[in-house]
C-alpha cells in the first residue's frame, strides 16, 4: 500500500491519500441552463419520517433577496459523497469510533465515504468507496491518540472541501467530529468559510467544548478560525452543527444526522433573464410538520 500526496495549489499544503480504498465527497449547487439553478436540502417530518408529496408550492425561495420560480422538487437520485473527517487526537476514544462505525453501517453500499483524519494537514486513509468493511478496516488501523486540541482543523475542512467538490454528484457531505475552541489559522475563517460555499458542500460537525489553544501553523491571522468554521460552515452549508458534553453522546448525534441524510431533495428553480446569480440563499418550508435544512449560502 502506497501513499500518495495531494498538493493544494493555493498553499503548497500537502494532504496525504492512500490509494488502496476509496474517500467522501459533496456539492449542492450546478448549473441545469442559463437561467435554471438546482440546490439540495434536508427536508422530513418532525418526527423524522418521510414527507408526503413534496411539491413546488411547499417552498419558497429566494436568491438575493428576490422570490425565485421553483420549477421542481424531487427526492435526490444520485449518491451521496460524504467526507468523513475526524481530529487525530479522537480517533482513540471508543465512542468516537463507534459513531464512525454507525455512518458506515448506515451508508453502506448506498453512498461513496471516505475516511479523513487530521492533524496538521488532511490525511485520506481509506479512499471513497461503497466498501463498509474497507472502511472498518480504516478506522481499525487508526492511531490511539490523546485530545490534544492542536491539529489544524479549519484548514484541513477547507482542503477536504476542495477535494469533494471534483467528485460526481449532485450532494456532497463532509460529516466532522471535533473539538470546538479558540484556535488560530494560516487562513482567515471567512476565506475558508468561502471555499466551502464555492465547493458546495453540506457540513455536518458533532463537537466537544473546547478551550484556546496556539497552533504552529505561520502567520496565525485569526484566533476564531476553528469555532467559526465549525459554527458557521455548518448554518450557511444547510448542514447541523450540535455540541455534546462529552464524546459518549457523539453516537446518537450521528444516527440523527445520518437521518437526515436519508431525507434529500433536489429544488430547481428559475433566473429571470439577465439576472445575474447571487450567492445569498433563503428557503423555507410552508409545511408545519416539517424540518427543513438548506444553505445560506451557495455558489455564484
Amino acid at each position: 500500500m502506497r501513499m500518495s500526496q495531494w498538493r493544494s495549489p493555493r498553499r503548497g499544503v500537502r494532504v496525504g491519500v492512500w490509494t488502496c480504498a476509496v474517500v467522501v465527497a459533496a456539492s449542492t449547487l450546478a448549473f441545469a441552463d442559463p437561467t435554471s439553478r438546482t440546490v439540495c436540502v434536508t427536508a422530513m417530518g418532525k418526527d423524522g419520517g418521510e414527507l408526503s408529496a413534496l411539491a413546488p408550492a411547499d417552498f419558497t425561495l429566494k436568491e438575493g433577496g428576490k422570490e425565485r420560480q421553483i420549477v421542481s422538487v424531487t427526492p435526490l437520485a444520485t449518491p451521496l459523497q460524504v467526507a468523513l473527517v475526524v481530529e487525530n487526537g479522537l480517533t482513540g476514544d471508543n465512542s468516537v469510533r463507534v459513531s464512525m462505525g454507525h455512518l458506515i453501517q448506515h451508508l453502506n453500499g448506498r453512498a461513496d465515504v471516505a475516511l479523513v483524519t487530521v492533524s496538521q494537514r488532511a490525511v485520506t486513509n481509506v479512499d471513497f468507496t461503497r466498501d463498509g468493511n474497507a472502511l472498518i478496516a480504516g478506522i481499525n488501523q487508526l492511531g490511539l491518540y490523546s485530545p490534544t486540541q492542536e491539529d489544524n482543523l479549519p484548514e484541513g475542512l477547507y482542503d477536504v472541501a476542495q477535494l469533494l467538490a471534483k467528485r460526481p454528484g449532485d450532494r456532497h457531505v463532509i460529516v466532522t467530529m471535533a473539538i470546538d475552541g479558540q484556535q488560530a489559522s494560516a487562513m482567515p475563517a471567512q476565506q475558508i468559510l468561502d471555499g466551502i460555499r464555492d465547493s458546495g458542500i453540506a457540513l455536518y460537525a458533532i463537537t466537544l467544548p473546547g478551550r484556546t489553544v496556539a497552533t504552529d501553523v505561520g502567520s496565525l491571522s485569526d484566533q476564531s478560525a476553528r469555532s467559526q468554521v465549525l459554527g458557521d460552515g455548518s448554518k450557511q452549508s444547510g448542514g447541523r452543527r450540535q455540541e455534546v458534553p462529552s464524546t459518549m453522546g457523539m453516537p446518537k448525534v450521528m444516527d440523527e444526522f445520518m437521518q437526515e441524510l436519508d431525507h434529500q431533495y433536489v429544488i430547481t428553480y428559475t433566473l429571470p433573464d439577465g439576472v445575474k446569480p447571487s450567492n445569498r440563499l433563503d428557503v423555507s418550508l410552508k409545511r408545519k410538520d416539517a424540518v427543513l435544512r438548506a444553505p445560506t449560502r451557495i455558489p455564484e
